[in-house]
């Protein structure tokens, strides 16, 4: 089987999960890997004498940038950038997906999450280690799941939200757009946007920019 070259734009600790994803593909290869540091990206010395992008009438790619925020502003650069990039998803052989979920373009999930039946992804979003997300979940885009998070069923995740590791949320809650949910938190009421919560049960702690 003829492999599909892959580009990854961000070269931090989150890439490292990406190249161990791709390793068990049978049908990707690494292209070129580009640094991303203060709004600017660079391509690695490795690659910088076999890798002209501009040549290619299009080309795979996938972010690799934890945070939600950067990750938006890197996919901002690199559209801008190169018109021919085609974002893809990148989904583990080792997770759990049912077979009518839907997942948006950029998006990565990790090998152990387990998605059940009707939930959807959106783009970019970053689905990680080991959670858990219940039927009929639903999540905005450019939105982390962190590792042992467990959303039950009719959660609704608005853009741009992190849910912490270890993090319950309960049946039917709505998270808005721009939250952080802490770490080892269990949201029992809704939360608004543009806040950071925290505890068991969670409450909100502080406001966070917009």
């Amino acid at each position: 089987m003829k492999k599909k070259g892959l580009v990854i734009f961000g070269n931090g600790n989150h890439c490292k999960i990406i190249k161990q994803e791709i390793q068990k593909q049978n049908n990707l290869k690494i292209l070129a890997i580009y640094n991303y540091y203060a709004g600017k990206i660079s391509l690695l010395k490795e690659f910088k004498n076999k890798v002209n992008l501009n040549s290619f009438s299009k080309f795979n790619a996938i972010t690799a940038i934890g945070d939600n925020k950067k990750r938006q502003s890197l996919v901002k650069i690199v559209e801008t950038k190169f018109k021919k990039c085609k974002w893809i998803t990148l989904i583990s052989k080792d997770s759990i997906l049912a077979k009518n979920v839907k997942v948006g373009i950029g998006t990565v999930i990790v090998s152990g999450a387990v998605i059940n039946t009707n939930s959807s992804i959106g783009d970019h979003c970053i689905i990680n280690t080991s959670s858990s997300i219940d039927h009929d979940a639903k999540i905005g885009n450019f939105s982390t799941v962190a590792p042992k998070a467990a959303l039950a069923g009719n959660v609704k995740i608005g853009n741009n939200v992190f849910i912490g590791m270890n993090s319950s949320i309960k049946e039917k809650m709505s998270i808005n757009n721009n939250v952080i949910v802490g770490a080892m938190s269990f949201v029992n009421k809704d939360c608004m946007k543009n806040c950071t919560y925290f505890g068991i049960p969670a409450r909100k702690i502080k406001k966070n920019k917009s």
